[in-house]
């Protein structure tokens, strides 16, 4: 488990080198070509796989895919909503966000089914099955249309980064704020998700089942994200953000205590945390920001998730080996406890603001 989490901050640590010079390349020579070159990346990292040899191998991999990674993960979302603003679409935003990352999640869920019964023939035909997939990306972004919006002067770099700087950091406290909470909770899920398939088989669920609870996970995000909107709704934006900041760190105190097949389902309330983070806080985040910078704004907040799981995804590692899994869940449940304190009660103090910006009409007060 510790080698596991060594690789994923191999991952973490060239997606923070690569991260926000990523997004601020997709801010200047648009969203189309920086598709492109990313899914030319992803497509060799997955060439690494099947022929690996051992960690040095599996270190190059992902080596490519953080940066095939980092050039995708912001310019995707950043191009739906710059397509948003072309059209004028009067429709909610956070919608279209909810679909986004629906169909991103079925991907997982059916990606989950075909890996596991791959598996079954042998690990390796499922790296060759990945690589086939692959290549995949690449045409889709070959066949998009960039829509036409506002971009900074690709050759006055201080003066964008100032502008990039004043418009996250100055400009709004609520804008700072939903970065941050950003920032904690997705990292608490990643985190989380890294240790879920050595966990269960710690409870005795057999590997035979490890790809329908994979798929089954993803398919539960996935309609929490489509319906989030909705939820959010329904419970106020407040409600919304209370309850993603304290299923992270519930779910592992309760997974610390739970020794059968019922920690399998408390991983769901990390599910369904990352559902309701990844559509209202993105959405959040993407309609307050200029299109100029709005890759940049996306970048940073990965850069974000990425440092704190740097530090912490080889600790909880070092920790599940060392201690097992529950003095491991148990002081991340307290670590992340202590952060819903630190950061997401200060964001609560501004739910008003938030609320009113969200377009939610009736806000519950707390």
């Amino acid at each position: 488990m510790e080698q596991i989490y060594q690789l994923q901050s191999v991952f973490a640590v060239f997606m923070l080198i690569f991260e926000v010079p990523s997004g601020y390349i997709s801010d200047i020579i648009g969203r189309k070509k920086t598709l492109i070159l990313g899914s030319i990346f992803h497509f060799l990292g997955f060439m690494f796989f099947p022929l690996s040899t051992g960690f040095l191998t599996l270190v190059i991999a992902e080596i490519f895919l953080a940066f095939a990674v980092s050039l995708i993960s912001g310019t995707d979302i950043s191009i739906l909503y710059d397509s948003l603003d072309a059209v004028n679409s009067k429709k909610s935003r956070i919608k279209y966000t909810g679909r986004f990352f629906f169909y991103q999640q079925m991907g997982e869920a059916i990606a989950g089914l075909l890996g596991g019964w791959i598996a079954l023939i042998s690990i390796n035909t499922t790296a060759f099955a990945q690589l086939f997939v692959g290549i995949f990306p690449l045409f889709i972004a070959l066949s998009l249309t960039e829509p036409p919006r506002n971009k900074m002067n690709p050759k006055k770099h201080k003066d964008n980064l100032l502008f990039i700087y004043k418009k996250l950091f100055k400009h709004s406290k609520l804008l700072t704020l939903i970065l941050l909470n950003g920032i904690v909770l997705n990292s608490a899920t990643l985190i989380a998700v890294w240790s879920f398939q050595d966990y269960w088989q710690k409870i005795n669920i057999d590997i035979y089942y490890f790809g329908y609870l994979w798929a089954f996970m993803n398919l539960f995000v996935a309609v929490v994200a489509r319906y989030a909107h909705k939820i959010e709704k329904k419970i106020s934006s407040v409600g919304a953000v209370v309850l993603m900041s304290i299923l992270p760190f519930l779910a592992f105190l309760f997974m610390a205590q739970v020794n059968n097949w019922l920690g399998a389902f408390i991983c769901l309330f990390f599910q369904l945390s990352r559902g309701l983070n990844s559509v209202i806080l993105k959405d959040a985040l993407n309609k307050r920001v200029p299109t100029e910078i709005r890759a940049t704004a996306n970048s940073i907040q990965g850069l974000g998730v990425r440092m704190v799981f740097i530090f912490l995804g080889p600790l909880m590692g070092y920790l599940i080996d060392l201690k097992g899994y529950d003095y491991a869940y148990n002081s991340f449940g307290g670590l992340y406890a202590i952060l819903f304190v630190l950061v997401t009660i200060p964001f609560l103090f501004r739910y008003q603001e938030f609320s009113m910006q969200a377009g939610v009409t009736e806000v519950k007060k707390p």
